[in-house]
């Protein structure tokens, strides 16, 4: 009941917004927000549901594709490019998650980037269940998951992984596909009031 009156307010929100203004800067306030990396904790189970992982889940939306040419220890990796959309990011909460998560160690992330306003597959290969990158996507999640809104929680740097100053390695789908589904997650914990 609580996410149901909780999206309800958010469509309220909007539409009321826009049928008494039409100001694109009364969406920009209601938008998640751009180039910030929002993280949330989630534990993660497997298909059986026998077993979790405590894993970090960080968010990224940008309308232009972003590419750093930084070496500034907290600053994105150079040479490391996010396509224009919604980028999804797992790490570990502390740990090593590899047993449940096949490779997900302190030092390695899974990066998955949901292309703006088109839709995706979550999984690759899977065309069942896609996700379109896009503003209003992201807004409705980041108003539905108070974790993404706290500042604690968000930040101009990407993940340590992600960093010049880290030695994240990046998971490939092959490696993983076993033991991880995009699809799973977002659909069990992260877009299931939506």
């Amino acid at each position: 009941m609580k996410k149901i009156f909780g999206l309800l307010t958010a469509a309220a929100l909007f539409a009321g917004s826009f049928a008494f203004t039409g100001c694109d800067e009364v969406a920009d306030e209601l938008s998640g927000p751009e180039k910030t990396w929002c993280s949330m904790p989630v534990t993660y189970a497997n298909d059986d549901e026998s077993s979790t992982a405590n894993i970090y889940v960080h968010f990224y939306f940008s309308t232009t594709e972003v590419t750093s040419d930084s070496t500034a220890s907290k600053a994105l990796k150079k040479g490391i490019t996010i396509p224009a959309g919604l980028t999804v990011v797992v790490t570990s909460a502390g740990g090593d998650q590899s047993s449940i998560i096949s490779g997900l160690t302190n030092n390695a992330y899974i990066m998955k980037t949901f292309a703006l306003d088109s839709e995706t597959a979550a999984d690759d290969g899977d065309d069942s269940y896609t996700v379109t990158g896009s503003r209003e996507k992201w807004s409705a999640i980041y108003w539905l998951k108070s974790d993404l809104r706290q500042a604690d929680n968000q930040d101009s740097n990407p993940p340590a992984q992600l960093s010049n100053g880290g030695n994240g390695t990046g998971l490939n789908w092959d490696s993983i596909k076993d033991t991880f589904s995009w699809k799973r997650l977002l659909a069990n914990y992260l877009l299931d009031s939506l």
